[in-house]
């Protein structure tokens, strides 16, 4: 069943997607709200490190995100009110649990409409000057990568934090790192010491950011993750690694097959990536001449294939669905 008026606000502009009195009665109500989350959610929320924040101050939250319940662990977390940013429009149309979202505080941004991402900031700053924190996850969507504690982050804490301060505001960031083992029952979650992003350039600004969230993460993994031998992983622990992801989104229960918006990773253009560098190679025609040179690439690029994600979870759907 679709959701009632919530779908609305993906056509709400900036002066009309929150009111005024919405936002205070929302500020008012938080605290309940909060206490409710973190009893109601399924997996136990275990918080191990908050620092002391300037009371009746906003700021602009940043958490990694991995999995189902991390957002009802971040709501859960904080000392106070935040309207949370939410790129999900599969859940907007479709969770019911959104109606939760939305009694705390919800901006919707549709990751593949420019509008929507420009108005976004707009709609984050006017939160932020009425005295409400927001919540946000840079990475733009859960991180599916098996090597990277924390993936290249989106510009979206950077430009509220830039904007609002040559009007004045000097709003920090707040690093939130979040953690759960498969299939374990709780969270673990470790709030670090606000940044001032504002006062570096967007690059080295937002390294900083990435940097303060890997480290909390690292440290969470440090104390938590099981240990297990290399031996015991099995001759393809990838194939662990994407099944263990699979299990995680269909808890999910998406509706619609939307993991083409689901599954993305920021990217930067100066950067070169290793797919996007073996990628021009599945277009070479083979020769006796070029067969030892291009062969290797080729081999190893239908070898990656066994572990895209992407299509393995169109694929899963699709399965799920008949």
């Amino acid at each position: 069943m679709k959701n009632l008026y919530i779908p609305s606000l993906k056509n709400k502009g900036i002066d009309d997607f929150t009111t005024d009195t919405g936002i205070k009665v929302r500020r008012f109500i938080s605290p309940i709200l909060r206490k409710i989350v973190n009893i109601a959610c399924v997996r136990k929320i275990v918080l191990e490190g908050y620092p002391v924040l300037e009371k009746d101050t906003p700021y602009i939250f940043t958490s990694t995100h991995d999995f189902k319940h991390d957002v009802h662990a971040a709501i859960a977390s904080m000392d106070r009110h935040g309207y949370l940013l939410e790129g999900t429009t599969n859940h907007i149309d479709y969770n019911p649990e959104f109606y939760a979202v939305f009694i705390n505080g919800l901006i919707h941004v549709d990751r593949f409409d420019e509008k929507s991402r420009k108005e976004s900031v707009p709609k984050m700053e006017r939160i932020i000057k009425s005295g409400s924190s927001i919540m946000m996850y840079p990475e733009g969507a859960w991180n599916n990568h098996e090597s990277m504690p924390v993936l290249p982050l989106f510009k979206g804490p950077y430009l509220v934090a830039n904007n609002l301060k040559k009007q004045g505001y000097n709003v920090k960031i707040v690093p939130m790192a979040q953690y759960q083992n498969f299939d374990e029952k709780e969270v673990y979650v470790k709030v670090g010491e606000p940044i001032d992003i504002a006062s570096y350039d967007s690059k080295e600004g937002l390294i900083k950011l990435r940097d303060a969230l890997a480290t909390l993460k690292w440290e969470l993994m440090e104390e938590h993750a099981p240990r297990v031998k290399r031996e015991d992983l099995g001759n393809d622990p990838r194939s662990l690694f994407l099944k263990e992801r699979e299990k995680e989104y269909l808890r999910g229960n998406w509706k619609d097959d939307c993991y083409d918006e689901e599954i993305i990773m920021y990217k930067d253009k100066n950067i070169p990536y290793r797919e996007d560098v073996l990628k021009p190679f599945e277009n070479v025609k083979i020769t006796k001449e070029n067969a030892h040179l291009i062969a290797p690439f080729l081999v190893e690029i239908e070898n990656e294939k066994k572990y895209d994600l992407k299509e393995h979870m169109h694929k899963v759907h699709a399965k799920v669905k008949k």
